[in-house]
């Protein structure tokens, strides 16, 4: 097994979005609840959590965005996680033909503050993910605060994926139900179909609770 050093900062994220009707939520989230803790058992994966949408600038944006942190990115690359995954079941039928998904591996560029360990949590998150477009690091760095000024947010993150998605997210200690992401700073240049959204905390775990 791969050793995790519980004092590091986690520098890696498997980041998922969904698509889902709300009929569905009650049984899909039963399911993940479940699902989620089985990959905790693999080396490396330090915490997980759901969010569920609340509102968004974003013309069809994810009903629920899916969270894991990872000591490093190349925990999905691990031995662990390759049996984890050939092992996994899959979706459930229910679930087949009933959602769309899309999955980006990123790796932390930078924290504000910067961060000492696994992140603290809170109930709610904002999210910007830039599928393609200009290198967000300088913008990071002059509007971090100012983005946790706007939300309240006690931590912000920017990272990047190998296929050049960029996606910033703001640790919320309360639920957004009185947020506007038109409100948010925002790097120039995006379309009108993209911003932020503001989700709430719907389930978290670690591999030891």
């Amino acid at each position: 097994m791969t050793p995790v050093n519980d004092d590091a900062t986690p520098t890696g994220m498997l980041h998922l979005r969904t698509w889902l009707s709300a009929e569905l939520h009650e049984p899909f989230s039963t399911w993940c609840d479940t699902h989620h803790l089985e990959q905790l058992v693999v080396p490396g994966f330090r915490r997980v959590r759901r969010f569920s949408l609340v509102r968004s600038q974003v013309t069809d944006p994810p009903r629920y965005l899916t969270i894991y942190d990872l000591d490093r990115l190349e925990v999905l690359a691990s031995e662990e996680y390759d049996a984890y995954r050939a092992r996994s079941t899959g979706l459930p039928e229910f679930l087949q033909g009933q959602l769309r998904a899309a999955r980006t591996d990123a790796s932390l560029v930078a924290s504000v503050p910067a961060s000492e360990g696994l992140v603290p949590g809170g109930a709610g998150l904002a999210h910007l993910l830039v599928p393609e477009g200009a290198d967000l690091t300088d913008w990071f760095a002059g509007q971090g605060v100012a983005v946790l000024e706007a939300t309240g947010g006690t931590t912000a993150r920017l990272l990047h994926a190998a296929t050049g998605e960029q996606i910033a997210v703001v640790e919320l200690p309360e639920a957004p139900d009185g947020l506007d992401p038109a409100a948010l700073p925002r790097p120039a240049g995006l379309d009108d179909g993209n911003g932020w959204g503001l989700y709430r905390l719907d389930f978290t775990a670690t591999p030891d609770s």
